[in-house]
């Protein structure tokens, strides 16, 4: 879709006030990030459909917040691990890692440089052992969340959601994330059905 294909499928769904948007946007067969990073250029050229968008449809990304990417970077580098086993490991999306790497060049310059470096170092060289043993100092090994965990940070989310939506008495989107908190509950039973078989 073209620019103006996307902001009349934006004010359709601003319109309309549809239960879901995932399944809007694979009827129209593009993506729901595709779509939020639409929405968030319309808050510099239409700050108000932007904002009625987001208040129908507020944002909730998953709760990566208690991970810092920088040491995830740092951990990179000392140990060796890919981008893709770290995201395994953190139970990350690949995609969210990928970004938060991609910020970490307009936060800290000097550890983009350094971790391009270390991509870029082939048979078998490594990164000169000042700069390791910096980073050695640095680094602040991250608490692993498991996948139990990360259903109950976003049912959390959602029941915060679905009281906003309560006091603003938007009914279709209390459906919506009743339906959601349902959809967790039932991950989260059939994630303790499996720890019990083992």
């Amino acid at each position: 879709m073209n620019d103006v294909e996307w902001k009349n499928f934006i004010e359709e769904l601003t319109k309309q006030r549809v239960n879901n948007i995932a399944i809007a946007c694979k009827n129209k067969n593009v993506g729901l990030n595709t779509l939020y990073r639409k929405v968030s250029k319309l808050e510099k050229t239409d700050n108000e459909l932007y904002k009625k968008f987001i208040k129908l449809y507020p944002y909730k990304p998953r709760d990566v917040q208690g991970i810092d990417f920088r040491q995830l970077m740092i951990e990179s580098i000392l140990t060796g691990i890919s981008q893709r086993d770290l995201a395994l490991k953190y139970n990350i999306v690949f995609r969210t890692l990928q970004r938060k790497f991609k910020n970490i060049e307009s936060e800290d310059s000097r550890l983009a440089s350094i971790y391009k470096t270390y991509v870029s170092l082939k048979n078998g060289k490594s990164l000169p052992y000042d700069i390791l043993s910096e980073l050695e100092a640095e680094y602040v090994p991250q608490k692993v969340v498991t996948k139990e965990e990360n259903l109950e940070n976003r049912r959390k989310q959602f029941i915060e959601s679905l009281n906003v939506a309560k006091e603003g008495k938007e009914k279709q989107l209390v459906k919506h994330y009743k339906e959601q908190i349902e959809r967790i509950d039932l991950q989260i039973k059939n994630t303790e059905q499996k720890g019990e078989g083992r």
